[in-house]
């Protein structure tokens, strides 16, 4: 997979710098590496600027699977001053969701509600911004998977599982380049097995 790599305004990687993120280990590197791959992969597949700062951020609170908070939440006004409102939410949104509950099949579209890890209730998100989600979280599963990673057979048997269950879930939701970098992935496991 090709990606074009995208300038992205000083500002936001002031901001990650001020964070400290280049100091939280992560799979392939740091943690700003892995945000600043994200949001290239974001970029590359067309989403808009609000979506693909969310993925710049999308980590800095913490996660359910990455636990290290560059910032707490209670400093939330702070980080939308610099990245905006939108994005913010987002990346919050992010941080304190279960994300499997992006790819939920919600019982309201217009409505779908998402779990709050945090403070243990449920939320009402929009139908965009479950889209958003979507594509985030795609794109930060894409960007930790390397196609010569020699992963153990079973490993590479659930993330093939994994990719198949979001390419289902989001076939009708999320980009054409999304889509696609989850076939590359389904069929680069294919082919490595």
């Amino acid at each position: 997979m090709k990606i074009d790599h995208f300038a992205i305004e000083e500002k936001y990687l002031k901001l990650l710098d001020a964070l400290q993120v280049q100091h939280f280990p992560h799979l392939h590197g740091s943690a700003l590496d892995h945000l600043i791959g994200v949001y290239e992969l974001l970029r590359s597949w067309g989403n808009r600027e609000e979506v693909c700062l969310a993925g710049l951020f999308h980590n800095i609170y913490g996660t359910e699977v990455f636990k290290p908070k560059a910032v707490a939440l209670e400093q939330r006004q702070s980080i939308a001053a610099v990245i905006g409102d939108e994005a913010e939410h987002l990346a919050y949104l992010f941080c304190v969701c279960r994300r499997i509950g992006f790819f939920d099949q919600h019982g309201n579209p217009e409505k779908p509600a998402l779990w709050n890890e945090v403070e243990q209730r449920q939320l009402i998100a929009t139908a965009a911004q479950i889209k958003a989600l979507m594509e985030v979280e795609i794109a930060n599963g894409i960007e930790q998977y390397s196609p010569g990673l020699e992963l153990p057979i079973r490993q590479a048997q659930e993330l093939k599982g994994m990719a198949e269950w979001m390419r289902a879930r989001a076939k009708n939701t999320v980009s054409i380049g999304a889509l696609q970098a989850l076939d590359d992935v389904i069929s680069s496991i294919i082919k490595n097995s």
